[in-house]
């Protein structure tokens, strides 16, 4: 219990720290950015444009080695 407090008040502290940006995804606001934002993840040579084997080469990744990919969104990277 005595490492319970601190922790919380570490959290409760990270918490108030944070900040939202006034324009975060303002584009999502309306119909139009949304249809664009559709389209973009959607587009056929958006695998290209990201570069997965680029990417995935960089990583210099080991035969048997585990990685978790948060937040793949479409998951455009996934084999």
């Amino acid at each position: 219990m005595k490492r319970l407090a601190p922790t919380l008040a570490l959290l409760a502290a990270a918490a108030a720290w944070t900040q939202v940006a006034r324009h975060a995804n303002q584009d999502l606001h309306s119909e139009e950015g949304r249809r664009r934002l559709i389209q973009m993840l959607g587009a056929p040579d958006r695998a290209d444009r990201l570069a997965a084997d680029k990417l995935v080469a960089a990583l210099n990744l080991r035969r048997g080695a585990t990685v978790v990919d948060l937040g793949t969104g479409a998951g455009v990277l996934l084999p």
